[in-house]
């Protein structure tokens, strides 16, 4: 899949997207944002998939249950990626989806830890 591609496929599904969320569709709603989650990393497109993360949390009226179905694919995603620059870009990322979510508490700790590897192993101490 090219990156038009890519861009098309995208196209397509945010409107979906929107009336699952805005009908309280919860079940499609979350395939569907899997589905664009899985998109982005299916042609290894990173910056797309940050951007895609943040835009699902960024919605208003996301529903928990999507969230939580989102970090946990996108925290699977850690240990695929190609560089250490990349996986801190995505760290970072989920980080903002995380952060002052009581429901995703877990997940955000496991990221926070894993960040504070990173930085720590490369002498990085004030980040």
């Amino acid at each position: 899949m090219s990156q038009t591609s890519l861009e098309d496929a995208i196209a397509l599904i945010l409107p979906l997207e929107k009336k699952c969320r805005v009908n309280n569709d919860h079940n499609n709603l979350r395939e569907v944002s899997l589905h664009l989650v899985r998109l982005c990393r299916n042609v290894n497109d990173w910056d797309k998939l940050n951007a895609m993360l943040s835009l699902i949390n960024k919605r208003s009226s996301q529903y928990k249950s999507t969230l939580t179905a989102v970090v946990a694919e996108a925290s699977e995603y850690l240990e695929q990626v190609p560089s250490v620059a990349v996986k801190v870009d995505l760290l970072k990322t989920l980080k903002e989806v995380t952060d002052g979510k009581i429901y995703l508490e877990g997940e955000s700790a496991k990221i926070h830890f894993t960040l504070a590897k990173i930085y720590e192993d490369r002498g990085d101490l004030t980040e």
